[in-house]
């Protein structure tokens, strides 16, 4: 697990988790690595990103990055998830509840080989989408529609 909690408040969370590995016998199976500047590592040498934030993200930029390494990415339909993610084109959405997450994970898990298109369209999303030039574009054309109002 990539990533930590940014405000005290989610303190509580972090500590179940934590808790639940330690009385499921996971600490060899789990690790709990924290905020990492060199996402791009563990990127490069997984198959899959499974993205189940706690709190709402606008933009979450690490499904993103996902996108541009052709990874098949896992996401929950919260905050902007999926308005990055179509559901079975360039990656998989999944209801926030425990069950749902883990149906999806086994899915892609037996299915591996048939998703290999996931990871490509992601990237094609990526490339089209997502890229600067056109969300400066797309900015400017929102606050010029505001400014008419």
């Amino acid at each position: 697990m990539i990533g930590d909690i940014y405000h005290h408040s989610e303190l509580e969370y972090k500590e179940r988790v934590i808790d639940f590995i330690n009385k499921n016998d996971l600490k060899n199976k789990v690790y709990m690595l924290g905020y990492r500047k060199d996402i791009k590592s563990f990127l490069s040498v997984g198959d899959v990103l499974v993205h189940c934030p706690i709190k709402d993200d606008a933009f979450p930029r690490v499904i993103l990055e996902a996108f541009c390494f052709k990874k098949i990415v896992i996401g929950t339909s919260i905050g902007g998830i999926p308005e990055m993610i179509e559901n079975d084109y360039n990656g998989i959405l999944c209801r926030v509840n425990p069950d749902s997450l883990a149906e999806k994970i086994l899915y892609v898990y037996n299915n591996r080989e048939k998703l290999t298109h996931l990871g490509e369209n992601a990237y094609e999303s990526a490339k089209d989408d997502f890229f600067l030039k056109k969300q400066v574009v797309e900015t400017e054309k929102l606050y010029k529609k505001i400014v008419q109002l």
